[in-house]
């Protein structure tokens, strides 16, 4: 019988055939070689094509499954790993050589962290860097903490996160009524029963995706955030979250109704560029003012992009 591997490495996926090749080269040429990489195809459009970017290895396993959703896909992609440690990972990211064995090697040192996460870059969709994440301004790399908080102080990243599989099985998995929030709810009931490391190396790095979720209902992301960050404090104080539950369900209704459109995002990755004093940002305020032409605060940048370039108060915010 074959052992299991040290690492299960967990991809979900729907769509984006013209990237996966690439987040699955970057994983098979690991210097940790003792994982697993379990790809779940979450109702792709486009299967045959995202199969044909999947090389034959006997590392990678597929499970095919309808369209259900990001969080039921890593649910069923966590149920089906082998790997002491589940090492998280999406589609079009790309994990840095030493990532697998840092990571492990972390968790292996000491036991009473639970989940483990290295420092992130993040790229423009034409891959320009915009910037490195250690995990917040008051992140203290090297130190295991029982305390992070939203925005301020956790992993860099989704996918550069590595936990226990046993402690993720122990509080349950995913849970599915944080939609936008389900990497930060996971996290702050992982902290309840473990320590966090936050490794200052980078790890991994990130697309930012004009047309991915977070950018384009940013608002209701960050109320699903709150809303998780809520939960762990009343379980912290041994009170019931029943009505922040509640309240979580309640935003999939303003989610499915909102309309999907890239302006945000595109504004946010040009103002990302703009303090950095680099012209290429007015490509993307372009790209915004394409998608939403009456988007003002693209118009209102754009134009200062000739005429001025730094830092500017209050332009991170899509």
């Amino acid at each position: 019988m074959i052992p299991p591997p040290i690492v299960s490495v967990v991809l979900a996926f729907r769509g984006g055939a013209e990237t996966l090749g690439t987040s699955i080269c970057g994983i098979l040429e690991q210097t940790f070689p003792d994982f697993e990489l379990v790809l779940v195809d979450d109702g792709s459009p486009d299967a045959a094509r995202c199969e044909a970017q999947i090389p034959h290895d006997p590392r990678i396993r597929l499970i095919r499954t309808p369209a259900t959703g990001l969080t039921a896909a890593l649910n069923l992609g966590c149920a089906s790993a082998r790997g002491e440690f589940i090492a998280r990972h999406d589609n079009g990211d790309v994990s840095m050589g030493a990532r697998l064995a840092e990571q492990v090697a972390a968790l292996q040192a000491a036991g009473t962290v639970g989940f483990v996460c290295g420092a992130t870059e993040f790229v423009s969709p034409d891959g320009e860097l915009l910037f490195v994440s250690t995990g917040g301004p008051e992140a203290k790399p090297g130190i295991p903490t029982r305390e992070i908080r939203l925005g301020t102080n956790g992993p860099s990243h989704h996918g550069a996160v590595m936990f226990r599989r046993s402690l993720f099985e122990a509080v349950c998995g995913y849970r599915e009524v944080f939609r936008l929030a389900q990497d930060w709810d996971l996290w702050f009931r992982l902290i309840e029963h473990s320590q966090f490391l936050a490794l200052d190396t980078v790890h991994y790095r990130a697309w930012i995706n004009p047309y991915g979720l977070s950018l384009a209902h940013p608002g209701i992301q960050r109320k699903f955030g709150d809303l998780a960050d809520q939960c762990h404090m009343l379980r912290v104080h041994g009170l019931d979250e029943f009505e922040c539950l509640r309240a979580a369900e309640r935003l999939h209704t303003p989610l499915a109704r909102s309309r999907k459109n890239p302006a945000a995002g595109w504004y946010f990755v040009g103002c990302l560029l703009a303090d950095q004093g680099k012209v290429s940002c007015r490509k993307y305020f372009l790209r915004s003012l394409q998608a939403n032409p009456l988007y003002l605060k693209s118009w209102v940048r754009w134009a200062l992009s000739f005429v001025w370039a730094g830092p500017r108060a209050g332009t991170r915010s899509p």
